[in-house]
């Protein structure tokens, strides 16, 4: 809650609306963290952590790689820090912001090594994970509770997503909705 709160008054400098953020973080699934598994807790917090100014590039690989392996979710929300970082990075001089930067590779170079640790793990060392639960059956079968599972990922925090696409269009910042939609779709 705290990092997220940090993270929102670093991007917007506006103080309600971190108390805001904070206060949503709060309200949807991350406040059901203290009864049931912290994993999901500490991933997320890891990512928040990465998305923090004063985090200097490269520990955002070990920032990465401890997510992913607290929790493979927290391999998928570090997806959401490429465009974060792809778009808000500008070089001296210029007014568009530079895709790919130091960043963006500590990131990329983190996610390279969890899967290369991950391949040594189960091929070296015998330990795999199962894939049960996966595949196009299960997924054909919970196609049905799309929109309950698309609602509860943010509650109320679609709100904010659908400001910042708004606010993002009326500036005419496509390249950033772009990269802003891709992740969440």
């Amino acid at each position: 809650l705290f990092l997220s709160c940090v993270l929102t008054f670093q991007i917007t400098g506006n103080r309600l609306v971190a108390f805001f953020m904070a206060l949503e973080v709060s309200a949807t699934y991350t406040g059901s963290f203290g009864v049931v598994f912290y994993y999901d807790a500490i991933a997320l917090a890891l990512v928040a952590l990465l998305l923090l100014k004063q985090v200097p590039w490269y520990l955002r690989s070990v920032i990465v790689f401890a997510a992913a392996f607290t929790d493979e979710r927290g391999f998928l929300a570090s997806l959401f820090a490429i465009p974060f970082f792809a778009t808000f990075s500008k070089t001296e001089g210029s007014r568009f912001p530079r895709l790919i930067n130091r960043d963006v590779i500590g990131i990329v170079a983190g996610m390279a090594l969890y899967f290369i640790v991950r391949l040594w793990l189960q091929y070296r060392v015998g330990l795999s994970s199962t894939f049960e639960g996966l595949g196009l059956e299960i997924f054909v079968q919970h196609i049905r509770f799309w929109h309950a599972g698309t609602w509860f990922a943010l509650e109320g925090g679609w709100l904010f997503v659908f400001f910042a696409v708004l606010s993002l269009l009326l500036r005419k910042q496509f390249l950033r909705l772009a990269v802003f939609l891709i992740p969440i779709v």
